[in-house]
């Protein structure tokens, strides 16, 4: 609610900015899961240079296949 007096509306502004500083600092998580046979040859680039999303990679194993048991469980 606006003060009529100018002097304590600004005040107040700048005691709700103080308090809503950190706001701005919170960070959102993304995740996104790209398989090396469908994923752009250049992804690292776009991610990187076009999107400006910091990453971090997890090796792909030789062991990482879908089978038989897994299909049984889901």
């Amino acid at each position: 609610m606006p003060y009529k007096d100018r002097e304590r509306q600004r005040a107040a502004q700048r005691e709700w900015e103080k308090k809503n500083r950190s706001r701005g600092t919170q960070h959102k998580v993304w995740m996104f899961v790209f398989y090396p046979e469908s994923a752009d040859p250049d992804w690292r680039e776009i991610a990187e240079s076009e999107l400006m999303l910091p990453f971090c990679v997890s090796p792909l194993h030789d062991r990482d296949a879908w089978t038989e048991r897994d299909e049984r469980k889901s």
